[in-house]
């Protein structure tokens, strides 16, 4: 049951790697409008994409946790949100985004855990939302 009065979906594609594709009409209704992203990046209404990776190291024991899980459970969900170094690497692009950057830019964390976001914001120091 969603416990909201109103529910808005915004997504870049219709895809999800939790193969939940099929409740999204259920729980925010059918797709209302569609756009081109080189449409709306054309007329100002998007920023330019600048992709970077960034590889965290994970600590031994993260790695030895991680191998006595079982294959995608929520601890090892968890265990790969909660890596200590991407916590840490998190933190240096909120803080280059809000606090270096001008004029500052408006940022979004997403994570697949729910318990980790809740850590997340709490350690950071910002508002979530599940």
């Amino acid at each position: 049951r969603v416990r909201y009065h109103c529910v808005l979906g915004l997504t870049a594609t219709l895809l999800r790697e939790d193969g939940t594709i099929g409740s999204l009409r259920h729980l925010v209704g059918p797709k209302l409008y569609e756009a081109n992203w080189m449409e709306l990046t054309a007329s100002g209404h998007l920023a330019t994409v600048h992709c970077v990776e960034v590889r965290c190291p994970t600590p031994p024991p993260y790695v030895a946790a991680y191998a006595q899980c079982k294959a995608r459970s929520g601890v090892r969900t968890d265990i790969e949100a909660l890596n200590p170094h991407k916590l840490w690497c998190t933190q240096a692009l909120l803080h280059y985004h809000t606090a270096v950057k001008r004029p500052a830019d408006k940022v979004i964390i997403f994570c697949d855990s729910t318990h980790a976001v809740r850590r997340y914001a709490r350690l950071l120091g910002v508002p979530f939302m599940e």
